[in-house]
């Protein structure tokens, strides 16, 4: 299986280090004979089987906690973007059991989400700020990251994580985190994580 390069952040421009990731993404999705994009909705990652359990243009309907469709061991590469928050905590424990029995030995999980602690500073420095100007719009916004945009049911936050509680949930389930960071930019304080399915635990 393909090893993660780790690309360098320090001392480097945003663009930079956000094609070095990218980069290194592709060659991680590449490497995979098997990948599942997971919570895919309109986006798709091309080599990948882009699975969702509500939009009809997906490859595959699929509950991200209940992999059944898949053996184990089967899989390469599971990544999800802006999901996992998305899980209350009973679903994220069937989620990262079922994410762990489908990988092989040494398989990737790759996934963004919002870094609660990031924006909870964020939140804490418009109220700050709210003494000198108005800032009403921007915390309302501030709130949504917290709770979801609720327009619908998928669209409510249940769950939340920075790089902390990941590094001590992840290893409880049989994942060894290998890298966090900041990038690449978004409007809501976020978090990449690539974490490796550990050796001798199936």
């Amino acid at each position: 299986m393909k090893a993660f390069s780790q690309p360098r952040t320090l001392f480097r421009r945003r663009k930079q280090v956000e094609a070095d990731i990218a980069s290194a993404l592709r060659a991680l999705r590449e490497g995979a004979t098997i990948g599942l994009h997971l919570g895919a909705g309109t986006s798709r990652i091309e080599g990948m089987i882009n699975c969702d359990l509500y939009n009809p243009n997906a490859d595959r309907k699929v509950d991200a906690t209940s992999l059944d469709g898949f053996e184990n061991l089967s899989v390469d590469l599971i990544e999800h973007h802006h999901m996992i928050e998305h899980l209350s905590f009973d679903d994220f424990r069937r989620a990262v059991s079922e994410w762990h029995r489908v990988l092989k030995e040494g398989g990737h999980l790759v996934f963004t989400c919002p870094d609660i602690a990031r924006i909870c500073r964020r939140y804490l420095l418009l109220k700050v700020r709210g003494y000198l100007s108005d800032q009403s719009k921007e915390t309302d916004y501030a709130i949504k990251m917290i709770v979801g945009s609720q327009e619908h049911e998928g669209m409510f936050h249940k769950n939340h994580f920075d790089p902390s509680r990941v590094r001590r949930i992840f290893p409880m389930h049989g994942f060894k985190v290998e890298y966090i960071t900041a990038y690449p930019r978004r409007p809501t304080p976020s978090m990449l994580v690539i974490a490796r399915k550990a050796s001798g635990r199936n």
